[in-house]
């Protein structure tokens, strides 16, 4: 038997079980919270009135869902929209201009910056892991110790953009211009560089082990490729790998001593900058 063909008086034992079942929770609510402004004024006009005070109450919240979610949808698109507008007002403008936490914001909500243009801005310790920054431009812009891990930078312009010490392991590069960047103790560890151009890049003490290296262009003309970590790189050009060695990186060292010799190195530099 269908609901629309039971009987009233079963339809009506139904919903007063029901209110009962609602009436015995208010009371214990009552006794828990018999302090409550509220409780006390209802308890005033008497239990019948109470107990519709909160049945519209709960109705009243029911109703009001999707006007909660439209409302909270509309705060994020405003908050969205007020992001992309921090990132354009500051335009290539040196220093950060608040695009740091505009663009951080916007994908921690799962925003695509695909495409987007932060040329010359100063963004150091940026956090944009397994992000979208395909044919992003990122030229001249100051990036070091981010952490840009799994992110996707296919056909991205990264050209003398100043990336030392950035996580950019397992990152897509895909066809990008890293023409003059400064990858000085990057970790580049499983980076995808297939046809990247790594003309007059700074490699010095830089992390390649794994990374794919597929026809790469420019790789004769690197600018620094001394105590780099090389072992492992998948299908390199001809003659790389010989080339690399040459010029002082490391293929088959040990890898604890690399750690320890790109440690010494580090500190000292930090020395350095610390006494100029």
């Amino acid at each position: 038997m269908s609901d629309s063909e039971k009987p009233k008086s079963s339809r009506w034992g139904i919903i007063i079980n029901y209110c009962i079942s609602i009436d015995r929770k208010c009371k214990s609510i009552e006794q828990h919270l018999g302090q409550c402004a509220i409780l006390n004024i209802l308890g005033h006009a008497g239990r019948p009135i109470a107990f519709l005070s909160i049945i519209v109450l709960m109705l009243s919240y029911m109703l009001g869902v999707d006007e909660r979610r439209m409302q909270a949808e509309n705060q994020r698109k405003a908050k969205h929209y007020q992001a992309w507008q921090v990132i354009s007002a500051a335009h290539g403008k040196t220093g950060s201009g608040g695009r740091k936490d505009a663009l951080q914001d916007l994908h921690n909500d799962g925003i695509s910056l695909a495409g987007v243009d932060i040329s010359k801005a100063y963004l150091p310790r940026l956090k944009l892991e397994n992000a979208d920054l395909s044919e992003a431009n990122f030229s001249n812009a100051i990036l070091y110790e981010a952490n840009l891990s799994e992110t996707n930078f296919r056909l991205a312009i990264l050209c003398d953009t100043d990336l030392h010490d950035a996580d950019l392991s397992d990152t897509n590069l895909q066809n990008t211009n890293l023409y003059k960047a400064h990858l000085t103790f990057a970790d580049m560890s499983g980076a995808d560089l297939k046809y990247a151009d790594l003309s007059d890049t700074d490699l010095w003490f830089s992390d390649l082990s794994g990374a794919i290296l597929t026809d790469i262009k420019g790789w004769q003309n690197i600018n620094d490729i001394s105590n780099a970590y090389i072992h492992g790189v998948k299908d390199p050009p001809k003659g790389f790998v010989e080339w690399a060695i040459e010029h002082g990186a490391f293929s088959n060292a040990n890898r604890e001593e690399w750690e320890k010799l790109k440690r010494k190195k580090r500190q000292e530099q930090e020395k350095k900058e610390q006494q100029k």
